[in-house]
């Protein structure tokens, strides 16, 4: 593999792990906003309302992150190789 391709998917790896950090921080800041200063029901931590709005919000993220996480590990696997 090219030295070009292996820049190419570390800097891939980055933007995804920047964006699952910074939405995944934020969606859970926002969290604990609606629960703690607004008094939200739906915004209690695995209640029925959270699941049907918050949980999405964290699998996004949390998905944007595994593959910020698969593109770090593979290229630094290939940089090894």
């Amino acid at each position: 593999m090219l030295m070009k391709d292996k820049g190419k998917a570390m800097s891939m790896s980055y933007v995804f792990l920047s964006l699952g950090s910074i939405g995944g921080g934020i969606v859970l800041a926002v969290n604990l906003y609606a629960w703690f200063v607004l008094g939200k029901a739906r915004s209690v931590m695995f209640s029925n309302g959270w699941m049907h709005d918050w949980f999405p919000n964290y699998v996004v993220w949390l998905t944007m992150l595994a593959i910020g996480l698969a593109f770090w590990l593979g290229a630094k696997l290939r940089l090894r190789a």
